[in-house]
């Protein structure tokens, strides 16, 4: 029996996704799609192991929680690249305003756009029960744009959403889906510490040749204390996807003045529960801000997938 390439093409490329889909986060286990959802974006909340539910005080809050964007004490505008293993090439770009706007008063409002190069692939045919090698390429990618608002509605607490366009692109084949994140976030009375919560993703499905694949919803609670007059941040997220088994998150980061400079030195740790997630383990980073201008760095080892490298610029006003 003869498969045509078109059928052949579209079984490569169902294969091909979900390749992607656990390779880049190397998932345990999943039956969920969009990669470009699981990778947490920024250089800072990264480095602190992305224990950031609680942290949320930058324009990544739009993704880490929404709720976050109410802290913002300045208009910021972000930009990330990332260099990841297996040739993936990730791009991250933000802008968080604060301020008065009309009918809704003191408001934080963030946008986003995240573009995932998943690289180059050999096409493959499949004919008479066996794979074979074509001298055809396709290339695979995905995009998330991002809006979110936030809003202080009661003393001591903050709510906010986000909403998400997410577009996938696999050998010509594309796929779109909407999501939502809905967070929240509580100082509490003890000086410096905050503790919140965010459930992320929740949408339609991706549709790519007439098959859904659902998206990676995820439950995640965290606090976070800035430890008074010391320069230190500690955090911690407690994170259960739909897919798979449930992480633990911690993060600390330590902030210092220079001359004119602050310099800031970050660590994390990234923990499953059960069975083995190459997720995990140490993160760590640093950074400089020199007159409004943010500088980051990021570390992640991936184990034998290789390792990460995140430079960030962010600029307040």
């Amino acid at each position: 029996m003869k498969i045509t390439l078109k059928t052949s093409k579209n079984i490569v490329v169902m294969v091909c996704l979900l390749l992607i889909v656990r390779q880049a986060e190397a998932l345990s286990s999943g039956e969920t799609a969009s990669t470009i959802l699981k990778i947490g974006p920024g250089v800072r909340a990264t480095a602190m192991g992305g224990a950031f539910v609680g942290v949320a005080d930058d324009v990544t809050a739009l993704h880490w929680n929404p709720a976050g964007l109410m802290r913002l004490k300045k208009s910021e505008i972000s930009f990330m690249h990332a260099a990841w293993f297996q040739n993936l090439s990730y791009e991250y770009a933000a802008l968080g305003l604060f301020g008065d706007l009309p009918l809704l008063g003191e408001t934080g409002v963030g946008v986003s756009l995240v573009m995932l190069d998943n690289g180059t692939f050999d096409e493959t045919r499949y004919e008479n029960g066996q794979f074979i090698d074509t001298d055809a390429t396709f290339k695979a990618s995905d995009m998330l744009f991002t809006f979110g608002l936030a809003k202080q509605f009661v003393e001591n607490w903050k709510a906010g959403f986000a909403v998400k366009l997410i577009s996938q692109n696999i050998a010509g084949n594309s796929a779109m889906a909407f999501a939502l994140d809905l967070g929240a976030l509580y100082d509490t009375e003890i000086t410096g510490l905050t503790v919140g919560g965010v459930l992320q993703n929740l949408g339609t499905k991706l549709q790519l040749d007439q098959t859904g694949y659902v998206l990676p919803v995820a439950f995640k609670l965290g606090g976070a204390w800035n430890v008074p007059e010391s320069g230190f941040l500690v955090s911690a997220d407690i994170v259960q996807p739909v897919e798979n088994t449930t992480l633990l998150y911690a993060g600390s980061e330590f902030t210092t003045k220079y001359n004119f400079m602050q310099l800031m030195v970050r660590f994390g740790y990234r923990y499953a529960l059960k069975g083995k997630d190459l997720n995990t383990g140490m993160t760590a980073g640093g950074g400089a801000t020199v007159l409004g201008l943010q500088i980051d760095y990021t570390f992640e080892p991936y184990g034998q997938l290789g390792n990460t490298n995140r430079f960030g610029l962010t600029y307040k006003w």
